[in-house]
């Protein structure tokens, strides 16, 4: 095998294992977002809608940072709070607007200072305007 060979599979294989490192310095958990399964959630326009992060496995409590779009959003709790089951969590509430698209949970790792996201797409049903009322006839107008 030539040197370069041995370099590019040296190099591929320690690019597959960096997700590894990450993962175990955390316990090996990555946050989720209300423990949705599919990336995308429907939500209503001007609804709130209450959105959850949970970490299971970490050492020490997480310190969560949401974003909503990219723009980081203000939150009371910023630390995760745990619970029996060895989870942490922390809530956010949002009210959803015509152009939000994207909700991401960053918690990031105090000790260490690793961050892990997790974030969906915010599929968001707009409101119906009130519409006048259909006449099926043409109305005769003087």
């Amino acid at each position: 095998m030539s040197l370069w060979a041995r370099e590019c599979v040296l190099t591929a294989f320690l690019f597959l294992q960096l997700p590894t490192c990450i993962l175990s310095e955390t316990d090996g958990s990555t946050p989720t977002v209300s423990a949705v399964s599919r990336a995308v959630v429907p939500v209503e326009e001007n609804a709130v809608s209450e959105f959850t992060c949970r970490v299971h496995g970490w050492k020490s409590e997480p310190v969560v940072t949401w974003y909503l779009d990219g723009v980081k959003q203000e939150s009371d709790g910023a630390v995760m709070v745990p619970d029996a089951t060895n989870h942490s969590r922390n809530t956010f509430v949002v009210t959803a607007r015509r152009r939000d698209k994207e909700l991401n949970c960053s918690a990031t790792d105090p000790e260490t200072g690793i961050t892990h996201n997790a974030s969906l797409i915010l599929d968001v049903q707009c409101e119906s305007p009130d519409l006048p009322p259909h006449h099926p006839h043409p109305q005769k107008i003087n």
